[in-house]
């Protein structure tokens, strides 16, 4: 479920909405989609709506339960251990900064009374997963890749290739390089990787770019496969992204990390996202 709600909406915008959610009242929107397309539609409202405002709301596989997104809004996301709250102004003629933060919103002076970097934590597990498609009801896992973090330092890795079933589609062994030969190669069986994934993140909280898909098709195969699954807590880096940076074209991992002058990769594989998505999270971690 995705809701979102708009005002000063122009009228070439509110047609395309309505392509995709049904207009339950005055600018607000509520449909059902696929994250690729609450995606382009995100970037599309935020392209089109001027001196508009927006904000989304989507499902989540996090603790909250649900994600959300603002633009031109006075209210800013801010993330706190995983948690997104808004710092909400209420008076915005306040003389001082400093003034102006006692009339924030009481999660936010919560939040603030803590350390500086209270959201950096002393120990996590990186994720990113490679699939044959975006739809974890139909496709397959391909690849798994997970770092551990302990105290801002990678004490271990792991990846797995996984042969699919159905096959690698061309588009995909062209987006990522894996193929059909170094699959049958170097893959290990999926019942057992799950469980030395599961292993592997057991106790730790999961960080990664858009993590909830990735969970989403770990937590599908373990159901299918019959193994625990050991994810709990989530922390996306794209929120701290959208939180942090306001002047770039999406908020796709390679483009952040472009913005933020980290080098990428011509391939997707899972490790090198992993590694990718830990070096824009500690950029984006050090801007105020």
């Amino acid at each position: 479920m995705v809701v979102l709600t708009i005002t000063n909406c122009p009228p070439a915008l509110r047609g395309t909405l309505s392509r995709w959610m049904f207009e339950i009242h005055t600018g607000v929107y509520v449909g059902k989609m696929s994250a690729k397309v609450r995606d382009l539609l995100w970037d599309k409202v935020c392209e089109n709506i001027k001196s508009g405002q927006a904000t989304m709301v989507y499902s989540s596989n996090n603790e909250q339960g649900f994600e959300f997104r603002t633009h031109n809004a006075s209210w800013e996301i801010v993330d706190f251990e995983g948690i997104s709250l808004l710092k909400r102004p209420i008076l915005s003629s306040m003389t001082t900064k400093e003034e102006q933060l006692t009339h924030f919103s009481k999660s936010y002076n919560y939040m603030r009374s803590k350390t500086k970097n209270s959201h950096i934590l002393d120990s996590y597990v990186l994720l990113d997963v490679e699939t044959t498609g975006l739809d974890f009801n139909k496709n397959e896992l391909l690849e798994i890749g997970l770092i551990k973090v302990e105290k801002d330092s990678v004490i271990d890795e792991c990846d797995y290739l996984l042969k699919p079933l159905g096959g690698i589609p061309k588009k995909i062994e062209l987006l990522t390089g894996i193929t059909e030969k170094e699959v049958n190669a170097n893959s290990i069986a999926i019942e057992q990787a799950l469980k030395q994934t599961m292993e592997f993140i057991k106790g730790n909280v999961i960080i990664g770019y858009n993590v909830n898909f990735d969970c989403m098709f770990l937590k599908k195969a373990c159901d299918k496969h019959k193994v625990k699954c050991t994810i709990r807590k989530i922390k996306d880096v794209e929120n701290l992204a959208v939180q942090k940076l306001k002047d770039v074209q999406d908020y796709k991992l390679e483009t952040v990390a472009n913005k933020l002058g980290i080098q990428t990769t011509q391939s997707h594989r899972a490790l090198d996202d992993c590694r990718l998505t830990l070096d824009v999270m500690k950029k984006l971690n050090k801007i105020d």
